[in-house]
């Protein structure tokens, strides 16, 4: 690094939600020794939409609630009695001035970017900032940055920007002669008129990419609560991993298609000076960063997986579109005229149709806003129909080595179809750097998992539920976890059991525990009551590639729940006969339900003592093979029953209801008191 060169940290509203957080990231300051270090600062977690409601409603009681929050924080982080009153006092001129404002918007509607009492929630977390850096005796100087007197912004063709010439000029007067540590607040700027403004909604990461090319900086470091860009949402993906390196387009498109650690606009400052962005996690200082640059790392096709949701898809159909230009701009500019924003646009190459997806709070008025405009279409049938439909999610795979290589798109289409997700659209730009489908929402979080799967983690996640922890259960479950290490090093199948009942209990966790059954077991009282239709709920919620229902019971009332499972994409495998030896219709209505959703329906416990002769004839059937005959007895019960019946030896008959008695059968225990019934 040299001497002189910059360095930028930013830190969000989550990494100073409380007063051990702004500890941390003091800390986190005091760490780097650098004599030139802009730290620009959010306000604390949920303090500007505190702002925003009482702007609106004048609540008395949501300002009142800041102010005992940023109280109490003062207190518990500054003990020098000068810094304590000196922020003490500020504060509370800051909320007559508040208040002040509050009525001056009180006669007409304030638009975002004017109001300025959003703005104090950083003010005050830079001066606390400060105050804490200052106590702790940092040997450097620290100052207090007003971004007022530095960003400056102008009104251009493509909107408000960034007057770089100005902000350039005014941030070497600010900072001409000085070193060490320098706190500003984000989200604050001085507008082309000369009144306080912000920069909306991600505007203290604007802020500190703005003083990164303004500095020139070595590198802007965005602090936060996630190890870096996930491949794909940790909290819908477990086993989702740090991308170390990325481009700064591939950012950009993880950004705009909701990746919420970062936003496009952060970007745009830095890229022309080639300067790199760090993403660090402020509660895990040591785990592993995401580098955003212009370097490309070759051999990664896809970078990660990102999604939106609350999407609805709109579809207009029409004769009438075919070869008439003119009418997509129609449609795009009375969207942009109601405020409506297009998030993906398809449209067939015969121009009958143009399909594009919105955000769902649009849904009510989009219907109405189309045929505004297409009214006269429509009363001539030139457009036939608008189709819409709410509660879908858009799924997009990111990366620029997906730019010329082929396969990219069959295996994200193979890891959709293996998911047994429906897909709705498809979108793909012609620059190759994504590949979106709209799903259905309800099928979001198993589309994800396949894809993420597909090109990030290559095992397979095995999740199990079990019903019927008696000594079948209980030994198949222990022959499996005996088994678990060698099964995934093997196969590269990772198994998990995370539902488990008998009787009248059940445990539902992320992952079983010996110590879970044994409470079990022991019918403690911190067991949930069995409940197998809340189990097959959790078991579908919970992450995992293939699910799978084990029924060791011999309930009568489980079998008519297994279709509910094919429905839900759930395997079964049962060790239990009632299922398939009572009625022939509940018989018939498992094996379609398990055919039509295309799962496993696995039950060759349940015929031939558990002879594998069912899958054998399956395998001679599935190869071509026709079967004439099959002789033999399959069944372990029938020849029991028959000798008992056959047999005079008294000590045989002894032995045989022993047998009976050892193997709990419910149906030799009835034949041999029928037995016993016609001796006597």
């Amino acid at each position: 690094m040299q001497e002189n060169s910059w360095q930028i940290y930013k830190f969000g509203g989550s990494s100073l939600n409380n007063s051990d957080c702004i500890l941390n990231v003091c800390n986190l300051i005091k760490e780097n020794s650098s004599q030139n270090l802009i730290v620009v600062v959010s306000a604390m977690a949920g303090v500007t939409d505190q702002l925003v409601d009482y702007s609106e409603s004048r609540n008395q009681s949501i300002l009142d609630k800041i102010a005992d929050r940023y109280r109490a924080t003062i207190n518990e982080t500054i003990q020098e009695e000068s810094i304590h009153e000196a922020l003490l006092e500020e504060f509370s001129n800051d909320l007559k001035i508040i208040n002040e404002l509050a009525e001056s918007y009180s006669e007409k509607s304030i638009k975002t970017e004017e109001n300025q009492i959003l703005g104090f929630g950083e003010i005050w977390s830079s001066r606390l900032i400060q105050g804490v850096l200052n106590e702790s005796k940092d040997q450097r100087d620290i100052h207090l940055l007003d971004p007022l007197e530095i960003i400056t912004l102008c009104k251009t063709e493509m909107g408000v920007n960034v007057d770089w010439g100005e902000s350039k000029k005014l941030f070497s007067e600010s900072l001409s002669d000085k070193n060490g540590v320098f706190i500003m607040a984000g989200f604050i700027a001085m507008s082309s008129d000369s009144i306080a403004t912000n920069l909306g909604r991600n505007g203290s990461d604007y802020s500190a990419s703005i003083m990164g090319s303004l500095a020139e900086a070595e590198s802007v470091s965005i602090w936060t609560d996630t190890d870096g860009i996930m491949t794909a949402d940790p909290n819908q993906i477990d086993s989702a991993k740090t991308i170390e390196q990325m481009s700064y387009d591939e950012a950009i498109e993880l950004a705009y298609f909701g990746a919420e650690v970062i936003h496009e606009k952060t970007m745009s400052p830095l890229i022309d000076k080639d300067i790199p962005i760090y993403i660090r996690n402020t509660f895990n200082p040591e785990s592993k960063v995401t580098k955003i640059s212009s370097a490309l790392i070759e051999g990664q096709s896809v970078k990660g997986i990102t999604t939106i949701e609350n999407i609805t898809l709109v579809n207009i159909e029409g004769s009438g579109m075919i070869g008439v230009p003119g009418t997509a701009k129609r449609l795009f500019s009375c969207l942009s005229d109601a405020g409506i924003s297009v998030i993906l646009l398809t449209q067939a190459s015969s121009e009958h149709s143009i399909c594009f997806a919105i955000d769902e709070q649009f849904s009510d008025q989009i219907e109405d806003v189309i045929k505004d405009e297409f009214s006269d279409d429509f009363s001539i049938g030139n457009l036939q129909e608008i189709e819409i439909q709410n509660n879908a999610s858009v799924i997009a795979v990111v990366g620029s080595g997906m730019t010329g290589t082929k396969g990219i798109a069959a295996q994200f289409f193979r890891a959709i179809t293996e998911s047994e997700v429906n897909v709705m659209a498809i979108a793909q730009g012609s620059s190759e750097k994504n590949i979106s489908v709209v799903v259905s929402k309800d099928d979001l979080h198993r589309a994800v998992q396949f894809v993420h799967n597909s090109f990030f983690t290559g095992k397979t996640k095995l999740i199990i539920g079990l019903v019927g922890l008696g000594n079948v259960g209980e030994e198949f479950y222990r022959q499996v976890d005996t088994q678990k290490e060698a099964i995934y090093k093997d196969f590269n199948v990772e198994i998990n059991f995370v539902a488990m009942s008998n009787s009248s209990h059940m445990v539902l966790s992320d992952t079983i525990s010996q110590s879970d059954i044994a409470s079990l077991k022991g019918r403690d009282q911190s067991c949930q009551a069995s409940n197998v239709e809340e189990m097959i709920k959790f078991l579908n919620d919970s992450p995992g590639n293939i699910k799978v229902l084990i029924d060791c019971t011999a309930s009568d009332v489980i079998p008519d729940l297994y279709a509910r499972c094919f429905e839900a994409k759930i395997n079964v495998i049962t060790a239990n006969k009632k299922g398939l030896s009572g009625s022939i219709d509940r018989y018939e209505d498992i094996l379609e339900s398990a055919q039509e959703n295309k799962c496993n329906f696995l039950y060759e416990t349940t015929a031939g003592a558990a002879l594998p002769f069912i899958k054998s004839v399956k395998d001679f059937t599935a190869s071509g093979d026709k079967i004439k005959e099959i002789e033999g007895v399959f069944s372990g019960t029938w020849p029991i029953c028959l000798i008992l019946l056959m047999v005079k030896n008294r000590s045989l008959k002894l032995f045989l209801a022993l047998r009976i008695k050892v193997t709990q059968n419910p149906i030799l225990g009835m034949i041999y008191q029928a037995w016993m019934w016609r001796e006597n």
